[in-house]
C-alpha cells in the first residue's frame, strides 16, 4: 500500500461526510423582536393543516400548550398544486411546497419570530421536528 493511501481515505472520508452534510436544507429564521426571547412560556396553535398540527404537537413542549395563552404558533403550508401563478407552472419547481410557523403575540397583533422550509414530496417528519427544535431553540421556549 503507497504511503500517501491512508491519508487519501482520510480526505475522502472528509469530503464525502461535508457533501452529506451539505445536502440538508437550512430553515430561514428570523426573529423580529428580541425582547421576547426567554418570555414565551405557553403557545396556542392555529393550523388548518391536521397531519401538520398532530406532527407539530407531537414533537413540542407539551408543558407549553395552552389554546388561552396570548402567543399563537400559526402554521402555514403551501403547495404547488394549490398554486396558479402560470410561472410556476411553465417552469415548473425543485420543491412541491414550503411549511411556515410564526410565533404571534395575539394582543399585540405582532409577529415575534418565522420559521419557514421548502419541502419535496411531503414534509416528513424530521423536518417538522427540526423545525420546533430550532423554534424553542431560537426563543429559549424550554
Amino acid at each position: 500500500m503507497p504511503p500517501f493511501y491512508g491519508g487519501f481515505l482520510k480526505y475522502l472520508t472528509t469530503i464525502l461526510f461535508i457533501l452529506i452534510l451539505s445536502c440538508e436544507k437550512p430553515f430561514y429564521s428570523k426573529i423580529y423582536d428580541e425582547s421576547y426571547v426567554g418570555k414565551i412560556k405557553c403557545l396556542s396553535i392555529e393550523s388548518s393543516d391536521t397531519l401538520l398540527k398532530h406532527q407539530i404537537l407531537k414533537y413540542l413542549d407539551k408543558n407549553l400548550l395552552n389554546q388561552n395563552c396570548k402567543f399563537s404558533l400559526v402554521v402555514y403550508s403551501k403547495y404547488l398544486t394549490q398554486c396558479n401563478n402560470p410561472q410556476v407552472k411553465a417552469f415548473g419547481a425543485d420543491f412541491d411546497g414550503y411549511i411556515r410557523l410564526t410565533v404571534v403575540d395575539k394582543e399585540k397583533n405582532f409577529e415575534i419570530y418565522r420559521i419557514q422550509t421548502d419541502f419535496k414530496g411531503y414534509p416528513e417528519e424530521i423536518i417538522i421536528k427540526k423545525m420546533i427544535l430550532k423554534l424553542e431553540k431560537d426563543l429559549e421556549v424550554r
